[in-house]
């Protein structure tokens, strides 16, 4: 379910979303990273990564843009958050 590599990345992965954590820096909590983050479970993790203060940045990654993922208006204010910042990327042909 989880990798751990030498320099304190952790990759979970559950398709289509995945996540990486990087501890270190100057953050209190670590950088994470959603793969497939606009889909049901990707918005919803990320909703509660931001809510239980779990993160000191959010990266979201997803082919689809928040703009046009259908997102209702809670988690359309979560994508507006200075945390939270969002890549476009077609992860299955990259």
């Amino acid at each position: 379910m989880y990798s751990k590599f030498k320099q304190g990345f952790v990759i979970l992965t559950q398709f289509p979303v995945g996540v990486v954590m990087a501890a270190g820096g100057d953050y209190d909590k670590p950088v994470v990273m959603i793969l497939g983050g606009c889909g049901f479970i990707g918005r919803n993790l990320l909703e509660y990564l931001l809510d239980n203060k779990l993160a000191s940045e959010v990266w979201v990654v997803d082919k689809t843009p928040p703009q046009t993922a259908w997102l209702n208006i809670k988690h359309t204010s979560i994508f507006n958050d200075n945390r939270v910042h969002f890549k476009s990327a077609n992860l299955i042909n990259p």
